[in-house]
């Protein structure tokens, strides 16, 4: 029974955030967010993250990288070696 009782306060809280507004700032004051919300949002965050970093090294290491390195220019020949 104390399931339906909770499910059954929910509904109630849901109702009355409907008809009074201010209420609901009122329940969101008074819940903090618990270890286990920010874990969540923690490891949501660092999949997107890993999905961004995916997507963005190869445009990375084409324009980026290519540019800071210095490329060899080869001396022109100056003919055949004479003794």
């Amino acid at each position: 029974m104390s399931k339906l009782d909770a499910f059954l306060d929910g509904l109630v809280k849901v109702h009355m955030q409907q008809l009074d507004p201010e209420a609901t700032v009122e329940v969101e004051q008074s819940a903090p967010v618990s270890w286990s919300e920010m874990a969540f949002v923690g490891l949501i965050l660092l999949l997107l993250c890993y999905i961004v970093a995916d997507f963005m090294y190869p445009y990375f290491e084409t324009y980026v990288l290519r540019k800071k390195k210095k490329r060899n220019i080869p001396k022109a020949a100056a003919g055949p070696k004479r003794r």
